[in-house]
């Protein structure tokens, strides 16, 4: 692909990126007069329940399949589907016999939504995972439209409908089926359930390595707050911190998505000529204008949230308790996103699941060590240790740049075989 073209490529992505976000940050906010913090706490349940489920449920084949040869990408395939499928169905048997025992409360039910949403998005993964080996970054950029412009739709009128958590879980699931509808035919690859041989799954395990372990880590610390602060700190803390997360989150998928391609594409070409300072220089250079829009971005995200979403209903009027916490560790986030395939450029994969040990650890610790206190103790000591293990990676990184010029070690890792 030439310049010219790579930069209509990236127009494309950009604009289906942000037109979209731009979608989902009105009907989040939107649906608040409709739907209770209680109700959108459980909704956030079944949000990070299924993107937790959606971190191992792929065996992140994902990653592999714009790279493989074409006997190997049948492989990846066959093997994600069947594991998806899998996992999601066993997730639906446990949450259909906690509902029919009626124990642990609203988790059979739950559950019960958890699974058709991260199997869908695990579809939804898969396809866009084969159009972006084809380069065909124009219907990626249409199914991502189309999920967040029919999930925002759809989110209106059943919130509108029906004020319940099942109206947000139906809208995102009808808008990531919507998704996989559109990209499924053009793939030129089947997605039918197929069950995989031994061979198959060691052919797996030789391609993604750690990924899978090192994926399911990184989703346990981005989304336990998510699924444990309905229990933790009641349902109505937990609905406030997953609109304020869910309308953050958007601000980063938008720069992480036009960012983060701009930054491996110059990232690699330095690592590929070892040249450690000029790398060093352009990680500096991307994580501090990111922090440069981000942080005054934040800072007015949380202020018009503070006056909006409480204006739509009385019911939000403690949803400023949460918003510094969030100012605090979705900025940190939204640095790293875009600089977090470091480690993995540098062939350091044994050092990136270290890394998300640690991470994993802190986030799951102070969690539950400030839920002993309170709900909002739990948020905001859940946000600063996030926002300091975030600033920790990038010492790491530093560490990692140091190293290399020192051995000069640098190679490349999963390549194409």
């Amino acid at each position: 692909m030439n310049q010219a073209n790579m930069m209509r490529a990236g127009a494309g992505l950009m604009s289906g990126s942000v037109l979209g976000q731009l979608a989902m940050l009105a009907s989040t906010i939107l649906v608040a007069r409709w739907i209770s913090p209680a109700q959108y706490g459980l909704f956030g349940a079944v949000l990070g329940g299924s993107l937790l489920l959606n971190a191992c449920n792929t065996l992140a084949v994902e990653l592999r399949i714009p790279v493989v040869t074409r006997p190997t990408l049948d492989v990846l395939l066959r093997v994600g589907i069947a594991a998806a499928l899998v996992v999601s169905a066993a997730v639906l048997c446990v949450g259909l016999i906690l509902t029919a025992a009626d124990v642990l409360g609203s988790a059979g039910p739950v559950l019960c939504a958890v699974a058709p949403c991260a199997a869908l998005a695990a579809l939804q993964l898969f396809i866009v995972a084969l159009h972006t080996r084809e380069q065909r970054y124009g219907m990626v950029a249409r199914i991502r439209l189309v999920q967040a412009g029919s999930n925002a739709a759809a989110m209106l009128a059943f919130a509108a409908a029906f004020h319940g958590w099942e109206s947000l879980a139906g809208a995102w699931a009808l808008s990531m089926l919507l998704a996989v509808v559109t990209g499924l035919g053009s793939t030129g690859h089947s997605l039918r359930p197929r069950i995989p041989s031994r061979l198959d799954l060691r052919t797996v395990r030789e391609e993604v390595g750690p990924a899978p372990l090192t994926q399911l880590l990184s989703g346990v610390s981005s989304q336990v707050v998510l699924v444990a602060l309905p229990v933790l700190a009641g349902k109505s803390v937990a609905g406030e911190w997953a609109l304020v997360s869910r309308v953050f989150g958007a601000a980063i998928t938008t720069v992480s998505t036009t960012v983060q391609p701009l930054y491996a594409g110059r990232a690699a070409s330095h690592i590929r000529s070892a040249d450690i300072p000029a790398l060093r220089r352009w990680h500096h250079k991307v994580a501090l204008r990111v922090l440069a829009v981000t942080l005054p971005g934040f800072i007015i995200g949380a202020a018009l949230l503070a006056v909006v979403v409480p204006h739509l209903s009385s019911s939000w009027g403690s949803i400023i308790l949460v918003l510094p916490a969030a100012v605090v560790a979705y900025t940190a986030q939204a640095v790293v996103a875009p600089l977090s395939g470091t480690l993995m450029l540098m062939g350091r994969a044994v050092v990136d699941l270290k890394w998300e040990i640690v991470r994993v650890v802190g986030a799951v610790g102070s969690l539950f060590a400030g839920a002993t206190v309170s709900g909002l103790v739990a948020v905001d000591l859940w946000a600063a240790t996030t926002a300091l293990l975030y600033a920790g990676l990038i010492v790491v990184h530093g560490r990692q740049f140091a190293v290399a010029a020192a051995r000069q070690d640098l190679h490349k890792r999963f390549i194409a075989k």
